[in-house]
């Protein structure tokens, strides 16, 4: 059985993951070459958009070294509106 395509459309996502990174580029390669995920888009030097398949998006950015609040993983929440 062959996975699906990756879907490289754009759609809403609720949350997704951000991984802060010291080398933006070796954990591109890492997430592309050893775990299968596709650059969506790249705004090189501060951010990645990773993806799987649908609904297995990662972004990626340097970690910023001036910030306290630096963290190596955190999940980003988008609200959405009430119903």
């Amino acid at each position: 059985m062959t996975p699906p395509e990756i879907f490289r459309g754009i759609y809403g996502m609720p949350m997704f993951v951000n991984v802060t990174t010291q080398d933006l580029a070796a954990s591109v390669d890492f997430w592309t070459r050893g775990l299968g995920f596709v650059d969506l888009f790249t705004i090189p030097g501060q951010v990645t958009h990773l993806r799987r398949w649908m609904f297995q998006d990662v972004l990626l950015v340097p970690l910023d070294r001036d910030s306290v609040e630096a963290r190596d993983f955190e999940a980003v929440g988008i609200p959405l509106p009430a119903e």
